[in-house]
């Protein structure tokens, strides 16, 4: 069985103490195109409605913390808060963008009168809201690249319809955008009705995986190249820092991880991957991955991040 060694461990528990932060609830964890590791936490999580639905707005108070780390050794530099103050969306995501943050909400309204939501923000780290837009309603994951252009993917009701979108933003299931909000581009080629998994690598190459046919596709925007990963339903994919092996998140409530090996960009048959910390496995309850670095947490909490090196 391939093992993958975590290099870094944040203790968050100790750090949401040091911050008296100890009633604040941490609802994403990210990689920036900083390098940096990024968890939002917000003081008030809204409830589903009808169990379902994920509300548009909050009205809660939204902090974050940025990790600078050693990819490669797992040393922690520094660790920073930043402090954004209530807001009137409810924030999934978190990413650092041309110098500020962009704040993005997974739900949007679309109204009778043709206005919807603005559920993307983009705010400075003393709480002042800079610019805000629409990117759709329905958003599965978001990636801001290099260039501060957004990347962002799509759930079925994002692409489908729902919450009063007739002509849904996310229709073809994932989008690219200027960091005004400007369509740049859209996926045409391919089928997507639920956009399960996505990354990018240093080229900013975008590498996606969805459903219906469970592929995966890597584009430039220009060409692409289609791979069949033999596997169904997962919500991750990392990249080995050489492109040599995929790591992939076992799909359908299955626990653990796949590795599949690529040459000659042909995909070798997944075999059992385990993450593991001072030789022991870490039983992984969520994860966030960017190119070849990977930030996993368990159920205290605690994050364990790690560069990919294979081949």
């Amino acid at each position: 069985m391939h093992e993958l060694k975590v290099t870094g461990i944040i203790e968050t528990q100790a750090i949401l103490k040091e911050n008296n932060m100890m009633s604040y609830h941490r609802i994403a964890t990210s990689i920036g195109n900083d390098g940096k590791i990024y968890c939002l936490f917000t003081e008030s999580i809204p409830e589903r409605i009808d169990g379902m639905f994920v509300p548009v707005t909050n009205n809660s108070n939204y902090k974050a913390i940025s990790f600078t780390v050693d990819w490669y050794s797992g040393e922690i530099y520094k660790s920073e808060l930043i402090d954004f103050g209530v807001l009137s969306i409810n924030v999934h995501f978190i990413q650092p963008i041309d110098g500020n943050f962009l704040l993005l909400g997974a739900r949007a309204t679309q109204y009778r009168d043709g206005s919807a939501d603005q559920n993307a923000i983009i705010i400075d780290r003393f709480g002042n809201q800079i610019q805000s837009f629409c990117l759709g309603d329905g958003i599965e994951n978001c990636i801001v690249d290099s260039q501060n252009n957004i990347v962002t993917s799509y759930f079925d009701e994002g692409i489908f319809g729902n919450n009063g979108w007739n002509d849904p933003l996310g229709a073809n299931g994932i989008v690219k955008w200027s960091k005004a909000g400007e369509k740049l581009w859209e996926n045409e080629n391919h089928a997507i009705c639920d956009c399960y998994a996505m990354n990018i690598d240093d080229n900013d190459d975008l590498w996606f995986y969805y459903y219906t046919d469970f592929l995966l596709v890597k584009t430039n925007y220009q060409s692409e190249v289609t791979y069949n990963p033999q596997t169904k339903g997962s919500h991750g994919v990392l990249l080995s820092q050489s492109q040599t092996a995929l790591l992939f998140q076992k799909g359908y409530g299955e626990k653990g991880f796949y590795v599949i090996k690529i040459k000659d960009n042909e995909l070798s048959k997944p075999s059992d991957s385990k993450i593991v910390f001072a030789n022991e496995v870490i039983d992984i309850e969520g994860f966030s991955f960017r190119g070849s670095n990977a930030v996993f947490t368990n159920a205290q909490g605690e994050l364990y991040f790690l560069k990919w090196i294979y081949g």
